[in-house]
């Protein structure tokens, strides 16, 4: 079967490509600890548009993607230096980019630690509404930061 490239009507149904300054920001943040990230998937589709970085040193890596419906999510975070402050400053950079990507809100994508836990409560984020809670305190699930909110 031939492929077809999309029609204006229909490029317009994709979801908002993210800036190129956004995602420079974003790998530069990811290899401010000299750990080195290649971006392995930089995908617009219907759904999302989502940029993939892995780390040849390691299982390092980060997830992320922009919908149609202006939710920004952050996955597979697993990066070389979990306390050196790399999404604290990950999220500044995303949240300075509100305005130019219309993102209504940012959503961590399946927490399963207490650090991140502790991490998403600390920065406001809100707690799954259908969330898993372990014997240890740990409510699993997708955490969401409002701009609203704010």
């Amino acid at each position: 079967m031939k492929k077809r490239s999309l029609g204006e009507s229909e490029a317009s149904l994709l979801a908002p490509p993210m800036p190129s300054g956004l995602l420079e920001e974003l790998r530069e943040e990811l290899g401010r600890d000299h750990t080195i990230y290649d971006m392995v998937e930089n995908r617009v589709t219907l759904a999302h548009h989502q940029v993939w970085w892995q780390s040849p040193e390691g299982p390092y890596e980060l997830m992320v993607s922009l919908d149609r419906m202006g939710r920004f999510f952050i996955r597979r975070v697993y990066i070389a230096h979990p306390c050196a402050g790399h999404l604290t400053n990950i999220f500044k950079i995303i949240k300075r980019y509100r305005d130019v990507c219309k993102i209504k809100s940012i959503v961590i994508e399946s927490v399963l630690t207490l650090e991140m836990q502790a991490w998403c409560i600390k920065h406001h984020f809100r707690r799954p509404a259908c969330g898993t809670t372990m014997d240890n305190g740990l409510v699993c699930g997708d955490w969401h930061y409002d701009f609203e909110v704010e």
